[in-house]
């Protein structure tokens, strides 16, 4: 319908204007389709909204507004594809334009179309996605508003108000793991699992019959061997590439007898592990882990029980360094691969004290040293070869540190980004209120930038080795304790062995030998025993005590000291002292 402009009037938007005799104007003359075409546009509201007209009810159009009757159909289409006629047909949708649809089919498929006389489009809820089978039941009344490009719905859509509830039990398939051999589950369901019955997201329930000691699969039914994963790691999409796999079960993450909840998620199984390592059990690296820090952070998700240990073991090859923190660091032990026999003190070059001396036994020592360690650590001025945050000490073997040599940025614990501890071979300290420990058996330190071995806290090192450290061989710091039994020290550019700050040191059995400094050093009323053992060759004393501090030798060799060693204690060098028996 169109305005309709009085009668005689060119203009289509001319007004209508009322007569005054009083001074001679002509009212607008009414032509008839003003009357009749509003009378027609109302009659089909009321008519269209299935009202009878009549002349007796002058509120009939106030009822067909309301009754929304125009935007009513009832769906005459296939199973999820509606389609609906409106009266008048609906000939283009615009944005907004709601309707009212009596749904003729359970929708069995998530893909749903409504054609309401304009064309078919999908109906879609209100957050986009499709709606769920069943979501659309037979004789439920859904409302729709044309999105621009989809119907969306905008009423709740469920189950039909008649009829009682539905309710559906879910089983999750259970059985005994009938495997007989570790890291391998053999779960036979009957009736069987095949694909069609596994899919993304499949729970099952398997009673497991060992004891994993590491990385585990698990074999249902006749489906293909599948590898077990545990939770906590961060897996990518599958497959899994191997740079980005999750990493496999550890140690005990399944124990005899538990029964475990796997779920499937298109190519492995998930479980949520077992907090305790209960058993012994050997992580291998990089068979399993590609490095020992990975390793080790796979542990920090696991408890080991006190009648339990983890051996890291590491196979020959050249590693990055790496931090030892775990709640049981006593219950750990890494350990790695020999060529050939540990090495003794004969087999070490020692020509002298010099600069260029002790530069080429370095570097001589060094390639004997690599013919007889399998496993390296490398670490640089400005890193830590292995580090101990644990105040329970973990055991480290059977391995060889080299240094870069370089020196290092600032003194330890100074500025410029460098850590403290930065340059040295192992290194513990004091830290978080905790005093670190750690125990060492058969490994050598070679060209630390500061240190080979530091301790800040409590450190046992039995047959090992520190040769070239820039700085010291052996340093005891800030109340510390170095327990020494066998093995020795060579070539550093300062002392060989020191005691500082109130710490002490235990020395059984080492040769100390051409170090630019002191060849043994008690400093800041420290105390250093030294016994059964042989520092010579030393640019400076090769038994040194200052400041407050005392070295005791027992059955031990040296060619000069300061102060004078004697049985009877002489005082010097600030009221130190040096006891020989």
């Amino acid at each position: 319908m169109r305005y309709v402009q009085p009668y005689g009037i060119t203009d289509l938007d001319a007004p209508y204007i009322n007569g005054d005799p009083s001074i001679g104007r002509q009212g607008s003359i009414p032509p008839a389709a003003a009357f009749e075409h509003p009378m027609r546009e109302i009659v089909g509201v009321i008519s269209k909204s299935q009202i009878t007209p009549s002349e007796s009810d002058l509120l009939q159009l106030v009822k067909a507004v309301r009754s929304q009757r125009i935007n009513f159909a009832s769906d005459t289409g296939a199973t999820n594809a509606m389609v609906v006629a409106y009266d008048p047909p609906i000939t283009g949708y615009t944005i907004g334009l709601p309707l009212r649809v009596l749904v003729l089919r359970t929708n069995t498929s998530s893909t749903v179309t409504l054609d309401a006389g304009a064309g078919s489009a999908s109906v879609k809820k209100m957050d986009g996605t499709n709606p769920a089978i069943g979501d659309l039941p037979a004789g439920a009344v859904i409302e729709v508003t044309w999105s621009g490009t989809v119907w969306q719905l905008t009423n709740f859509v469920g189950a039909p108000a008649s009829g009682p509830p539905v309710i559906t039990n879910i089983g999750i398939p259970y059985c005994v793991d009938s495997s007989n051999v570790a890291n391998q589950i053999t779960a036979v369901f009957s009736p069987a699992l095949d694909a069609s019955k596994v899919v993304p997201g499949t729970p099952i329930l398997v009673k497991v019959a060992n004891t994993n000691t590491g990385a585990t699969a698990i074999k249902v039914n006749a489906l293909p061997n599948a590898v077990v994963y545990p939770r906590g790691d961060t897996p990518s999409n599958p497959p899994y590439p191997p740079a980005v796999a999750p990493a496999p079960c550890v140690h005990s993450d399944m124990v005899a007898g538990d029964v475990v909840l796997f779920v499937y998620d298109g190519t492995a199984w998930w479980i949520t592990p077992d907090p305790v390592i209960v058993a012994d059990g050997t992580i291998n690296v990089p068979a399993q882990y590609a490095t020992p820090a990975l390793a080790l952070a796979a542990l920090k998700r696991k408890l080991i029980a006190p009648t339990a240990t983890v051996t890291i073991r590491l196979a020959a090859g050249v590693y990055q360094p790496f931090t030892v923190n775990h709640p049981n660091a006593d219950r750990i032990s890494i350990v790695g691969t020999m060529l050939a026999a540990a090495p003794a003190i004969g087999d070490f070059t020692g020509t002298g004290n010099s600069a260029a001396a002790r530069a080429a036994d370095t570097n001589s020592n060094l390639a004997m040293l690599r013919t007889r360690y399998g496993t390296e650590v490398r670490f640089t001025s400005t890193t830590i070869g292995i580090q101990c945050l644990s105040a329970l000490a973990p055991t480290i073997s059977d391995m060889l540190l080299v240094g870069d040599g370089t020196p290092v940025p600032t003194t330890p614990g100074g500025s410029a980004g460098v850590s403290e501890g930065a340059g040295c071979g192992i290194y513990i300290a004091t830290a978080m209120g905790m005093f670190q420990r750690l125990v060492a058996i058969n490994v050598a330190v070679c060209s630390a930038s500061y240190a080979a071995f530091y301790g800040g806290g409590e450190v046992r090192l039995v047959n090992c080795w520190g040769i070239g450290s820039r700085v010291f061989n052996m340093v005891a710091t800030a109340t510390s304790k170095i327990f020494w039994n066998g093995g020795g020290c060579q070539s550093a550019d300062n002392h060989g062995v020191v005691a500082n700050m109130n710490s002490g040191v235990l020395v059984f059995g080492c040769t100390v030998r051409y170090n630019g400094g002191a060849g043994v050093c008690s400093n800041d009323n420290s105390y250093l025993l030294f016994s059964g053992s042989t520092s010579l060759g030393n640019v400076a004393a090769d038994v040194y005590a200052l400041i407050c501090s005392c070295i005791k030798t027992f059955q031990s060799t040296f060619a000069t000291s300061s102060p004078a060693a004697s049985p009877t204690p002489v005082v010097g060098n600030y009221n130190s002292l040096i006891i020989t028996s």
